[in-house]
């Protein structure tokens, strides 16, 4: 019930003994009914890595003006009713990431912020690639205090 000025997302790749965790894919944001690529300009995600990246006001990813939750507006709203995930998409048949820690965070003025976050599911590091898996579904928010529940 309130715009969306900003997004932070929060990824950090693990390394798995005797290989890297790192990638060369590309990554993507679903959140509140679209998706966002991620991305700071390496073209390569590194094992270890811990990298935090702004869509919206304050924006760090490539393309920002194309990756934007005020362009077209998005509300905070559509976080609740849409699902978040991350999806990767790997450039080669071989190509495989590691993943150990999600956490997001979508500002807004007239609202309190909203956090999702997964990491470790269940039982710890997980690996998305063409033959492990492209999408993870991340925690749903908690509801908004006082929100009443509605079937759409």
């Amino acid at each position: 019930m309130a715009d969306i000025t900003q997004i932070q997302l929060r990824l950090v790749t693990a390394s798995a003994s005797g290989r890297p965790g790192g990638s060369e894919g590309d990554i993507f944001l679903g959140i509140a009914g679209r998706e966002f690529a991620v991305g700071d300009g390496r073209g390569q995600l590194r094992h270890e890595d811990d990298g935090t990246y702004m869509f919206g006001e304050g924006a760090s990813v490539p393309d920002a003006e194309f990756n934007d939750p005020r362009s077209p507006q998005l509300d905070t709203l559509n976080v609740y009713k849409f699902p978040t995930y991350i999806r990767f998409e790997p450039r080669t048949p071989d190509d495989n990431w590691l993943l150990s820690l999600v956490e997001v965070i979508v500002r807004s003025p007239e609202a309190d912020e909203i956090c999702i976050e997964i990491g470790p599911v269940g039982a710890g590091q997980f690996w998305l690639g063409q033959t492990r898996g492209k999408i993870v579904h991340l925690w749903p928010p908690e509801p908004l205090p006082g929100a009443a529940s509605r079937e759409d």
